[in-house]
């Protein structure tokens, strides 16, 4: 949909005059679309029958919220720019699904680069085939997920990746040994309605280790944050055994996506 600095009034007018059936977009850019919109726009009332989402991890709270909203399903694009963009598809029973004729899909030991069995989670690795201007020998995606053989539920009969949740360069391990990953952070802030989108940074000051939050909400309510900061200073707690969090929050449209880039933890020591 449209260009990831567009506003959303301009994507919702580009809806409306085109009016398909799915749309193929930036997962943040829907989102943020969504947030922006839902209480202005009846989003059902466009009868886009799926959302195929694409460039950012889309949580379950994201997901959760993208279908009460639209009404319609949401199915998901896992690809690498190294292998063209296009690579997998996301299928109802959310397993990814791609060309076998045109990939070698394997699941490695990160730190060996043994090839690990069906079902155990390890590092994607990517052959290509038939390629002649870059092609690509067991690239390393830095992209954590479980592969299975088999007959998919779905009815598929070739191998298929499981959902990718974790990428090397996103995941930053505490003092304490626990990872903390984006995918986590979007599950904990995406649990709020208000929330359209947010950043994060690590820091660790002698002894103390604590995130500081910078959040962009639908509404400036004291409430909404109250709640927003008392679940996430105790989830710090008790899931990460951190210090209380620090936040801020953003203005309007501040935290909208200007590139590719994928969602960081940023490190402040």
């Amino acid at each position: 949909v449209g260009d990831l600095e567009w506003p959303s009034e301009k994507h919702l007018e580009m809806i409306r005059v085109l009016q398909p059936d799915v749309i193929f977009a930036n997962a943040r850019s829907v989102f943020r679309m969504m947030q922006e919109l839902k209480d202005e726009v009846d989003l059902a009332a466009l009868k886009v029958s799926t959302l195929f989402l694409t460039m950012e991890h889309v949580s379950g709270a994201m997901r959760r919220q993208l279908e009460d909203v639209w009404q319609c399903q949401v199915r998901l694009h896992y690809g690498l720019a190294e292998m063209g963009w296009g690579l997998a598809v996301e299928c109802a029973p959310g397993r990814y699904h791609y060309n076998e004729f045109g990939v070698i899909a394997e699941v490695v030991d990160p730190a060996t680069g043994k090839i690990l069995p069906s079902g155990s989670e390890g590092e994607l690795v990517f052959t290509s085939l038939g390629r002649e201007a870059m092609p690509l020998l067991r690239y390393r995606s830095h992209d954590f997920a479980a592969m299975r053989s088999g007959r998919c539920t779905c009815g598929h009969w070739m191998d298929s990746i499981g959902l990718v949740k974790k990428r090397k360069e996103s995941v930053i391990l505490t003092a304490g040994g626990r990872e903390i990953m984006p995918s986590l952070l979007d599950e904990w802030m995406f649990r709020f309605e208000e929330v359209v989108d947010y950043q994060v940074q690590y820091h660790r000051i002698d002894e103390r280790e604590f995130l500081k939050f910078h959040i962009e909400m639908t509404a400036d309510s004291a409430h909404g944050r109250e709640a927003v900061e008392k679940e996430i200073t105790q989830r710090c707690a008790v899931e990460l055994g951190m210090s209380a969090p620090e936040f801020r929050y953003a203005k309007k449209g501040e935290l909208a996506p200007t590139a590719t880039e994928k969602k960081l933890i940023r490190i402040c020591e």
